[in-house]
């Protein structure tokens, strides 16, 4: 459940997130700098989180790691501006690089390594659809209603349900 809906959101924010900013009057230039701080930020996030797991138990750091990402996707929705824009940039993205390190550690505490395989296997379809599925319905709400407002704010439910299965 958590893989499904968080990579949902992943996908939805991160595939749409250019043409987002340029529909609210951001340049694409702008924009390109707001992809390129989340990339950073997705990269110097599994860093951080598994610095931040070292001091308590993966299951909070997966949840907040998510939590970042929640609270990255309402950045995004209130973002008016590039020094906004790179703020929730590097909130969601490092929320992310966190759940896609730390995610690999719930597996190996709760199954064991032996059991990891198995485990990534089941759960890598899984994630995958959610991956699929974020950037369809962020493209097919925009398409209905011109706004990227209702997915947004549907990835960011999607999000909050995700940390209940954490």
């Amino acid at each position: 459940g958590f893989s499904a809906l968080i990579f949902l959101v992943q996908a939805g924010i991160s595939l749409h997130q250019a043409p987002y900013y340029i529909h609210k009057g951001l340049s694409p230039g702008e924009a390109s700098t707001i992809v390129a701080a989340f990339a950073l930020a997705s990269a110097g996030g599994g860093l951080l989180w598994t610095a931040f797991f070292a001091r308590m138990p993966v299951r909070i750091a997966v949840g907040t790691a998510g939590a970042a990402m929640c609270s990255g996707v309402l950045l995004v929705l209130w973002a008016d501006s590039l020094i906004m824009g790179q703020i929730a940039a590097i909130v969601f993205g490092s929320g992310l690089g966190g759940v896609v390190v730390l995610l690999r550690l719930i597996w190996a505490d709760y199954y064991g390594r032996d059991n990891l395989g198995t485990i990534r296997g089941v759960a890598l379809p899984i994630q995958v659809c959610g991956q699929a599925a974020g950037p369809i319905i962020g493209g097919a709400l925009f398409d209905l209603t011109g706004s990227y407002t209702l997915p947004f704010r549907i990835f960011f439910v999607a999000g909050l349900l995700s940390l209940g299965f954490i």
